[in-house]
Order: C-alpha cells, then structure tokens, then sequence
C-alpha cells in the first residue's frame, strides 16, 4: 500500500516537472524579447521623467480591444480540434500540442500588450516630448522622389468621382485590424516553433523602431497638414473620416491637458505619419511568407499593395511613410532570420530553449 501511495506521488511529481518543462520550452525562446522590451520601458519610464506625462501600465490587462483574437483563436482552435478527432490519430499528443501553442499566443498577446501600451502612450506624447512638425519637409520629398508630382493629391483627385473605389478602399485599409488576428493565429498553430520566433521577433522590433523613428520626425500626414485636399472623397469613407476627427480632437485635447498636467491616454491612438507601420507590418507578412508560399505570398503582396494606396489616397500618410515601413520590415525580418540562422550554424538553439 505504502509503496503504492509512492508511485503515485512519484508519477504526480514526475507529470508536474514534465508540465513545467512543457511551459518554459514555449516561454524561453522569447526571454530576448523580454529584455527589448524591458529597455524600451526603461526608454518609456526616462521620457516620463523628463516630460512629466504618465503611462497607466494596467492597461495592459485590460483586453476589450483583443477580443476579436481570443473569438478568431477559439474558433480556430476547435476547427482544428474536430479535425484532429475526425483523423484519431495522436489524439492526446495533438491536444497537449495544442493547449501549449495557447499559452505561447497567450504569452505573445502579453508581451505585445505592453508593448502597445507603451508605443500608443509615446506616440500620443510626441507633441510634448518633440513638438514641430516636419511636414512640409516630408512632401519635399515627396516631390523629389515621384519627380514633381504628389501621389496623394494626383490620386485623390482621380477618385473624387468615384465614390465606390473609395469606399472598398476604406474597408480594406481597416480590414488591417482583422487581418492581423487571421495571421497571427494562422502562424501560432500551423508554423513550426522556429519560424514562429522569427515572426514575433521581427513584428516587436518593426514596433518599437517604427515607434522611436515617430518620435525623432514627427509629422502630422496629409490628412491633418492639407485637409482640403481630401474634402471631396473623405465623406466616402465612413471610417477614416470619423476616426480622423476623433484622433484630431484627441490630439488637441493632449496638448491643452499637458500643460496642466493631466494628461490622458488614448489606447490605440496617437497621431504619426512616418513611418507607416500599417504597411511595414503587411510587408512582414508578404517577407515572412515568402519563404512558405508563392499563393499566400502573392496575396500578401496585393494585400500590402492595396494598404499601401490606401494609405495616401485616404490621408493617413504621405507615400514616402510606406516605402520606409516596407524598407524597416525588410531590414528588420532580415537581420532577425540572420542572427536566427547564425545561432543555428554555432548550435545556440534559441527555439528549442
């Protein structure tokens, strides 16, 4: 009896331990990504200092905005569990599999939660820590590039009697919130733990460089510096045109409280034109998948092309804020695959951590 009542305290122990070891495999390869992110909060917490703004940090638990992703992700989630039933093969083993690729999404939506945070909260403080704009700069070179001629005004005034392109044209660039769920949850099941990594690393790092550089060149987007260009179509696309009011007023409303002290934060808001970060996220999508398939690629790559036109032609940006995003994805998905590659040749085997 006594020895009985043994093994199975020992068979209990020996499933705790394998439990644990489970967990830290799926949270150890994203321990770098913990310290990134620990110095752009040490970044966050300076620029406070020096400021005088303040970052409620318990937003990030907060998760009304997610909600789309925990809807997508069950959804997903019991797809691919019927198929696994229907199959019967490796049930249990599938199961296991897949309640870690939970907590990995979990831990990741974490992660970029806190990030957000401090990426919207710097963003909607860029007037107090970096006040002027550069726009006038921005559409110089927008002239320079595209020789003389400016996208967003050539575009705007070919559409402003179409009032359909404008309107598929809103939806799809607010499609991007959407998308972005689909994407994630479609690489968290499908894609090996490796790949993974490099995505999550890649989508982080493009954040939180898109965020700084925002900083460093503030600017305000065509929308906002030449309003009167957009007056004929934005009343064709119902989102822009009411979100871009409301992140104008919130705007002004920032200003004013800063100076009494009393600043407020906007989860998700801020005003920012270079760089496009909606764009350099699609392009890590067409980069990432690239590599996978040709069909998802090119999907991804008319879908980057429609965010990008979407863009300028609704005001959000000046063409010029997408060409950087698409450079920072590209750069920032390269340097990540590389040093992933390089740890793989000296067996620093982050993935399997």
């Amino acid at each position: 009896m006594i020895y009985k009542n043994r093994t199975a305290d020992n068979a209990k122990v020996r499933l705790i331990r394998e439990g644990l070891y489970s967990l830290h495999s799926v949270i150890a390869p994203y321990y770098y990504l913990l310290i990134i992110l620990f110095a752009y909060f040490l970044l966050a917490l300076y620029l406070q200092n020096i400021f005088h703004f303040q970052i409620d940090y318990m937003t990030v638990f907060n998760l009304q905005h997610e909600s789309e992703y925990f809807a997508f992700f069950s959804l997903y989630f019991f797809v691919l569990l019927g198929v696994t039933l229907l199959r019967e093969h490796k049930i249990a083993f599938q199961i296991k599999d897949y309640v870690f690729k939970i907590i990995e999404f979990m831990w990741v939506l974490l992660c970029l939660r806190f990030l957000l945070v401090i990426y919207c909260a710097l963003k909607q403080a860029i007037p107090i820590i970096n006040p002027g704009v550069l726009d006038e700069d921005l559409l110089t070179c927008e002239r320079i590039i595209h020789f003389g001629i400016v996208p967003s005004l050539l575009f705007v005034n070919i559409l402003k009697n179409h009032e359909s392109i404008v309107s598929v044209l809103d939806k799809i660039y607010f499609s991007w919130y959407f998308v972005k769920v689909i994407v994630f949850s479609f690489i968290v099941f499908y894609f090996p733990k490796r790949k993974r990594i490099v995505f999550f690393y890649s989508y982080f790092l493009i954040w939180i460089l898109g965020g700084s550089l925002a900083i460093l060149f503030p600017s305000w987007g065509p929308i906002y510096y030449k309003p009167h260009w957009f007056t004929e179509i934005l009343p064709h696309a119902r989102f822009a045109n009411v979100l871009q009011k409301i992140l104008w007023d919130h705007y002004l409303q920032i200003i004013k409280l800063s100076k009494t002290g009393d600043y407020i934060v906007y989860i998700y808001e801020g005003i920012a034109a270079i760089p496009s970060l909606h764009v350099a996220t699609v392009a890590l999508y067409f980069f990432f998948f690239k590599k996978w398939s040709r069909w998802v690629a090119s999907l991804a790559l008319s879908y980057l092309c429609l965010i990008q036109f979407g863009s300028f032609v609704l005001g959000w940006h000046y063409a010029i804020d997408g060409y950087l995003g698409i450079l920072i994805a590209w750069a920032v998905f390269g340097q990540v695959s590389y040093v992933m590659d390089t740890c793989d040749k000296y067996n620093v085997i982050i993935h399997r951590c």
